[in-house]
């Protein structure tokens, strides 16, 4: 028999849950309260003092107050093979209603069913009877799911009709699945690997690209000039130009076309917060009434105190030079006496 904690005294949740397991009794007969129960609650708090009378975590006390009702510590393998039958009934019906056994791990009609199907593609092959398998395999079940690209558009269409948009979240509770699907497929589209053809398939149902408003989305190996009929400037990443259409990417300073910082300028304009001698890799934090960092400010400054050494050095040199020539001069000649 497991070890059992010495502990005393039973809070007043645990207490709670064994009024209502002597409930359950009184008309059920019985302590087997199943995991698809509908308190839930209850259900969990039953699978939990089975583990921790294995594990020895559960007092003496409880292990007492339990034993007292009659209380079954061990499932048989009958109960077992009972709760195998109940969710394998409950997915027929899935399937009858939706054409498929594919139920969600996170199904919110029915979590446990949900979480049920995946075990079996798991473990169900490993630990399931010949029978099992065989009426698994009776109604088209999938040991191994994978969704076709027309599947999953059909997915993402019935999403949409629920929703009005195809902005799937990426940990959509509903269909994780699909979810991340709609991910992938818009970094695909970004980085120029989705197919022409996937492309015109998704662009027909309304699939936006980009989720930032007002943005079109163009992606960089498209992008050529602005998505404005009838405008020839270069687009940015937003599909439109920068000065007149909304776009987001160049310089604000009029009549530059180089790539913006956050200011909306550019470095050689001014960019606030960014050196404008190293091209934005350091920032001028501290640095007031420079447009240098500390770095490129210490160089400069360096730099022109050894241009100041220089023209010191050379202008001794040549005043040097000067005293020289004066005393290398000849001294007038006297005048020669007749």
């Amino acid at each position: 028999m497991p070890k059992t904690k010495k502990t005393k005294g039973t809070s007043k949740a645990w207490n709670e849950r064994l009024e209502e397991l002597k409930q359950y009794k009184q008309v059920n007969g019985n302590c087997k309260v199943k995991r698809n129960y509908v308190n839930q609650q209850l259900a969990n708090w039953v699978h939990n003092q089975r583990n921790k009378y294995k594990n020895g975590t559960l007092s003496n006390e409880q292990t007492d107050h339990l034993n007292g009702i009659g209380f079954e510590w061990e499932v048989k393998k009958q109960d077992n093979e009972q709760y195998w039958d109940e969710r394998f009934e409950e997915l027929k019906q899935y399937e009858e209603q939706n054409g498929h056994c594919n139920v969600p791990r996170e199904y919110k009609h029915n979590k446990q069913l949900g979480k049920w199907v995946a075990r079996q593609r798991t473990y169900g092959v490993r630990k399931n009877t010949e029978e099992q398998i065989s009426r698994l395999n009776s109604i088209g079940f999938k040991w191994v799911l994978t969704v076709s690209w027309d599947e999953r558009v059909e997915e993402l269409k019935q999403y949409k009709q629920d929703n009005g948009d195809c902005n799937v979240p990426q940990h959509y509770e509903a269909n994780p699945h699909l979810g991340k699907w709609v991910s992938n497929k818009r970094t695909a589209y970004k980085n120029g690997t989705l197919s022409k053809e996937h492309i015109c398939l998704l662009e027909d149902i309304g699939f936006n690209w980009f989720l930032v408003q007002g943005c079109i989305g163009i992606p960089i190996h498209l992008k050529v000039l602005c998505s404005v009929e009838g405008c020839t400037r270069k687009a940015c990443d937003s599909g439109m130009c920068d000065k007149e259409h909304g776009g987001y990417n160049y310089c604000d300073f009029d009549g530059c076309e180089n790539i913006r910082v956050k200011s909306g300028l550019c470095i050689k304009h001014g960019a606030c917060g960014y050196c404008t001698e190293c091209g934005g890799k350091n920032d001028r934090s501290g640095m007031k009434n420079s447009d240098l960092c500390i770095s490129c400010w210490s160089k400069k400054v360096n730099q022109e105190n050894k241009k100041d050494d220089l023209a010191r050095e050379e202008g001794q040199e040549s005043q040097e030079e000067g005293q020289v020539m004066q005393e290398a001069e000849p001294l007038p000649s006297l005048p020669v006496e007749v």
